[in-house]
């Protein structure tokens, strides 16, 4: 006599069933302590999670940093040249309501934090010069 599809099915599930069982080591049957375990685990993720959350904003985030802004016409800029020790961010050629350029190219080199200007110059050889005097 052949098992039906039906039959066939339901043992193929409860073998996978068992199997998940059986690799991750838990008795079914005793689930008094498995609401406290996974609770316990969450709360501890949770805690972990936020450490490691508060020194990233400790360190990345609240600390200041300089952006430089570069405004150039048609070229595309030497990023080479641009790489300048203790500046963070270089931004090209962004939309900001702040600065209207009218001469190319242009570097602002701003503070991040205070969103205070540091210096503006039409040559990278000034932002240079006030990097190494910084």
């Amino acid at each position: 006599m052949m098992p039906f599809a039906e039959d066939n099915l339901l043992r193929r599930f409860v073998n996978a069933r068992d199997v998940i069982r059986n690799l991750w080591g838990e008795d079914m049957k005793d689930k008094k302590n498995e609401k406290p375990r996974t609770l316990f685990i969450l709360f501890i993720s949770i805690v972990v999670l936020f450490f490691i959350y508060t020194s990233y904003k400790q360190n990345v985030i609240d600390q200041d940093t300089l952006v430089l802004f570069v405004y150039e016409d048609k070229n595309e800029p030497d990023k080479d040249e641009i790489l300048i020790k203790g500046i963070t961010l270089v931004s090209f050629n962004p939309r900001h309501e702040r600065f209207h350029i009218t001469k190319y190219p242009t570097y602002i080199l701003m503070n991040s934090k205070s969103e205070e200007i540091e210096i503006i110059s039409n040559e990278i050889s000034d932002i240079k010069e006030y990097m190494n005097k910084r």
